[in-house]
């Protein structure tokens, strides 16, 4: 199921306000995230040894995910949905204006995207601190939440807001 060298496209049409992360792939990422890695190889062969442990995911089997995924693994692929199960740009400007309102550690005045890795961002109306346009992604909404999540798991007295 890799990703499709039309999604680009099929994406650049269906919403034209997300942009797609264009900073590019450090050389040393580039050898770093490709299927002929010595320490992913050695990865698939320890994940290879517990298959009689672990049940077998009917998802992550060979070819699910394309050699380029890798490269762009914050992009639209079988490591990060964006676009599929329905996930539309206004839903995450959605998630955004929600989180905005119970944000009472301030994550969203600190955090940014980078744009890295072929990730999708999504216009949100807003301006960051430093009056430039606000665009978040699933990632940048993902820290967020994650982090109110644990706070109620803990109900730390360290947490404050």
């Amino acid at each position: 199921m890799g990703s499709s060298p039309l999604l680009g496209t099929a994406v650049d049409q269906r919403c034209p306000s997300a942009r797609r992360g264009v900073r590019g792939i450090a050389p040393a990422d580039r050898a770093a995230l490709n299927a002929t890695n010595p320490e992913l190889q050695a990865l698939r062969q320890r994940y290879a040894g517990v298959h009689d442990i672990i049940r077998r995911s009917p998802v992550w089997r060979p070819g699910y995910v394309a050699p380029e995924d890798l490269l762009y693994f914050r992009g639209d692929n079988g490591y990060v949905f964006q676009f599929r199960d329905n996930n539309t740009p206004e839903k995450y400007v959605l998630t955004y204006l929600y989180l905005k309102t119970i944000d009472t550690l301030g994550f969203l005045d600190v955090l940014s995207e980078d744009g890295d890795y072929g990730v999708f961002t999504f216009p949100t109306g807003d301006t960051d601190r430093d009056g430039n346009k606000r665009f978040v992604s699933r990632d940048l909404l993902d820290r967020p939440v994650s982090c109110y999540s644990w706070k109620g798991r803990c109900r730390s007295r360290t947490w404050r807001g």
